[in-house]
């Protein structure tokens, strides 16, 4: 993974609360860096980002905040990552 590249993940989020999801990045030394937030609405949602210029990607990952202290479950069906040239790799949930 490298910076510049789009991530989108396609999730499935319930109702019943106040979320909103922030996709992090960690470097080469597990340093997280917190994007700014989205906001989940009920259903299925599209959650779209850049990967930030750091000096290795070492992962990604969405943290999902809810003030309510909401517990349960979010679902991540598909994960796309486009070069900034736009072509495209994708990867589907199993499970």
């Amino acid at each position: 993974m490298t910076p510049g590249r789009r991530v989108t993940a396609h999730l499935f989020s319930p109702g019943e609360f106040r979320r909103a999801s922030r996709p992090t990045s960690f470097d080469a030394s597990w340093h997280p860096l917190v994007l700014p937030a989205q906001t989940l609405q009920e259903g299925w949602v599209t959650v779209s980002f850049v990967v930030p210029p750091v000096d290795r990607v070492a992962g990604l990952g969405l943290q999902v905040n809810d003030p309510g202290g909401w517990t349960g479950r979010i679902v991540v069906d598909e994960l796309t990552v486009r070069t900034p040239a736009a072509s495209s790799a994708s990867v589907r949930a199993q499970g």
